[in-house]
């Protein structure tokens, strides 16, 4: 039987929200969590001239939900070293979860610094939201100083995965 077979069939139940994993180990598939392990994430800062720059802007009354995940589409590309890859991609989405921005995360680039590039940079075209939502813990550090010099509610929750409808884009 396939992970897939057991997952339609209702025969085994992980809760990914929670941290389950699914583990296949001698040809027997079983739900375990993942052993927890302690990690640092990388922080952005904004220094105060720029926060006096972005302060100027017009808040709005959005709410918008950001990720970072991998693509179900390898891709062989340059800067993979010519070894196919899943490329890592960062979204930008609003309440009805429509894709605002949607870039690729350039393989040599921190994740961080990108995220924390690519949020600031809609914050200057469209405005101070009003809040910012993320299920990534990298995505939430990168920018937790800045959602607290702007005045912006940052949380950490659970949202739709995009994913579905990428796995078709070729």
């Amino acid at each position: 039987k396939t992970i897939y077979h057991y997952l339609i069939n209702d025969e085994i139940n992980p809760d990914f929200e929670i941290g389950q994993m699914l583990r296949i180990m001698n040809n027997k598939i079983s739900v375990s969590k993942p052993i927890p392990v302690e990690k640092e994430y990388g922080q952005m800062f904004i220094d105060d001239e720029y926060k006096e720059e972005l302060i100027l802007l017009d808040r709005v009354e959005e709410e918008i939900y950001v990720d970072l995940m991998y693509t179900y589409m390898p891709v062989d590309e340059e800067l993979s070293y010519g070894k196919l890859l899943n490329p890592l991609m960062f979204y930008i989405m609003d309440e009805n979860f429509d894709i605002l921005e949607l870039e690729f995360v350039p393989v040599e680039e921190e994740e961080v610094c990108f995220v924390f590039d690519i949020v600031m940079d809609y914050i200057e075209k469209n405005g101070i939201p009003k809040s910012i939502h993320c299920r990534n813990p990298y995505v939430r550090e990168a920018l937790k100083d800045s959602c607290e010099k702007l005045h912006i509610e940052l949380t950490y929750d659970t949202f739709p995965d995009i994913q579905p409808d990428l796995k078709y884009m070729n």
